[in-house]
């Protein structure tokens, strides 16, 4: 795969560089408040910055800037006395410049570095340019703040961007619950609304009879039977007609097409009277239903309810034309074609258990 290759440039300061430094550091040792030593004109004792790890070990970096001059080893020197008279508590001295690599400073660095752990002082150790370049292309944050256009920079610029996009999401998210919570606190309040800023309808059941007039869950079985031996009964009448070569006659296709047809319709019934779902009962009347409880009871029922523009009885019918498809509504005698509701019958006691008790 072509890999992408970016540059960084060298600052144009010592202060930049100091700044720099804090920067990267800070993030390759997970300290999100690297400190810069002073300022210019101040003596700084060996240190520009510090950087304190999650482990609490603080770590000193010298900065050493250099454009056309080479990194030598008396200044590194002359700053490592300076840090030892002040007496920094630090765990490792870093010294990082924008020298070029140099094989001779790295093996020096790590003969005083050893001598130092025996006498028990810190160590020290020196990072070039490209070490630092290194770290800058380690950390998306910091290549988006040094290298833009690289392509962990522009990662995490996306990601800083959906991260925006959902703090702003889930504050609006926020600001709609809020405003729900008081819309419903306030429809709440109010006797003649639901908690969905609708007028209350109360509903009543009316019994045409008022006990069961059967049981959808054992007659399912039987409506199943008659429909088998229907259409069990056409099978053999075709069978005999293409055995014995005669013509079928319309009557008896009838007389066993009639059984199936039958069984079929009211299994179909039961079933929906057994999800407890009214049925209309007859094409006319429309608001005739056919109602069914847990136990498979059915009973002939009407729905009524008071209507919220009116005032008027509504009635719980079936629209539209008779070949289908019927809506179940709430529908207003008086003005039907504006009074009309959709009504969750389900908001209803079971049907069964609200027949009125006969006066003694």
């Amino acid at each position: 795969m072509q890999q992408i290759h970016q540059s960084v440039s060298i600052p144009q300061s010592a202060e930049e560089f100091e700044q720099l430094c804090a920067n990267i550091y800070g993030a390759r040792f997970g300290d999100p408040l690297p400190k810069v030593n002073g300022r210019t004109g101040q003596e700084q004792h060996g240190i520009d910055v510090l950087v304190i790890r999650p482990n609490a070990a603080r770590i000193g970096i010298q900065c050493k800037r250099y454009v056309l001059a080479e990194l030598r080893t008396d200044d590194l020197v002359k700053d490592i006395e300076r840090a030892d008279l002040a007496g920094w508590s630090i765990s490792t001295l870093v010294f990082a410049t924008t020298a070029l690599r140099d094989t001779k400073l790295v093996q020096w660095s790590e003969q005083i570095s050893d001598q130092r752990l025996r006498a028990g002082k810190f160590p020290i150790q020196i990072e070039f340019w490209k070490d630092i370049c290194n770290h800058i292309f380690a950390y998306p944050e910091l290549q988006h703040q040094y290298v833009p256009h690289a392509p962990g920079g522009i990662l995490h610029e996306v990601r800083e961007a959906q991260a925006a996009s959902n703090d702003r999401a889930a504050r609006i998210e926020s600001l709609i619950a809020s405003l729900l919570k008081t819309q419903n606190e306030q429809i709440g309040k109010g006797p003649d609304v639901d908690e969905h800023g609708r007028k209350r309808i109360t509903a009543w059941r009316e019994y045409v009879v008022r006990r069961s007039i059967g049981n959808a869950r054992k007659a399912r079985p039987l409506f199943m039977s008659i429909a088998a031996i229907g259409l069990l009964s056409w099978i053999t009448l075709l069978f005999k007609m293409f055995a014995s070569h005669f013509a079928l006659n319309g009557a008896w296709f009838f007389v066993c097409m009639l059984p199936f047809m039958f069984g079929v319709v009211f299994t179909v019934i039961c079933n929906l009277l057994l999800r407890q779902q009214p049925v209309l009962a007859s094409p006319v009347p429309r608001n005739l239903l056919l109602e069914s409880n847990d136990s498979g009871e059915v009973y002939l029922t009407r729905i009524f309810a008071n209507c919220p523009q009116c005032s008027a009885v509504m009635r719980y019918t079936f629209l539209g034309p008779l070949n289908g498809p019927l809506y179940p509504k709430l529908v207003c005698p008086r003005n039907g074609r504006s009074h009309n509701l959709d009504f969750d019958y389900t908001s209803m006691s079971d049907a069964g258990t609200d027949i009125p008790t006969p006066r003694s």
